[in-house]
């Protein structure tokens, strides 16, 4: 995979110290790596990082397809899933990463990210974290022969946790409607559906969109923990007309 070195500039928060005492101040606030100040005494910081392209992409029979791009922040992936039509890629939902608070993450926090070739297929995603209250792993793979993603997600658990689940942000200019137990997205005249399946114990994961936010809530566990829990949900392509 090809790396390039990515930079940009931030400003210090609140009223500089001379020094610059605040061990805080020497991380940036957008991509949480080290910063330099670009002068003595200067309140400007440049961040220079690393970053490697990550994703997945595939087309399925009739040319429409999907990708799927991982960047890494603050430590963990997450992943902007993306409806490829002709030349055009349409993005469609962000997975919301932690933000800070005292609770548990609105999606897992994967800090691994490795790729697999399935065969002669195309390639599968694994990625794998933890953050001392549970181990997540997750799967995402593709199958062009029913222009499907794949989504697998597992969790265990220490202890009861507050909340298990995937979030993901609706993207600008999509439109989510339900349908049955599946929530449709619509965006530039298209359809895509994305849809839960029913765990080994024919429990199905609820569904649903809050805020402009599309939620994936595993079933509560029937045994008390240490457990795992897992839950799988797909997205695909609706053809119309």
């Amino acid at each position: 995979m090809p790396t390039t070195w990515v930079f940009h500039i931030a400003g210090s928060s609140g009223q500089r110290k001379s020094n610059d005492r605040d061990q805080r101040s020497r991380l940036c606030g957008i991509c949480g790596k080290h910063r330099y100040r670009l002068s003595s005494r200067s309140a400007w910081f440049i961040c220079v990082t690393a970053s490697t392209d990550h994703f997945l992409e595939f087309r399925g029979a009739h040319g429409e397809g999907w990708r799927v791009a991982f960047q890494r922040v603050q430590g963990c992936f997450t992943h902007t899933i993306s409806l490829i039509v002709g030349d055009s890629r349409i993005p469609l939902l962000e997975s919301v990463r932690d933000e800070g608070e005292d609770r548990w993450p609105p999606s897992p926090p994967l800090a691994e990210l490795q790729f697999q070739q399935q065969g002669d297929g195309p390639r599968a995603a694994l990625l794998v974290g933890s953050d001392g209250r549970g181990h997540w792993s997750a799967s995402i793979l593709a199958d062009p022969a029913s222009s499907q993603l794949l989504l697998d997600v597992a969790c265990r658990v220490k202890s009861a946790p507050a909340w298990l689940g995937c979030t993901y942000r609706l993207l600008p200019g999509v439109t989510p409607e339900t349908s049955n137990e599946d929530v449709l997205l619509l965006v530039d005249g298209r359809e895509c559906r994305v849809h839960v399946d029913r765990d080994e114990a024919g429990k199905t994961p609820t569904l649903h969109v809050q805020q402009r936010r599309l939620v994936i809530i595993p079933p509560a566990p029937n045994a008390p923990p240490p457990i795992s829990t897992r839950w799988t949900y797909r997205i695909s392509w609706v053809a119309t007309g």
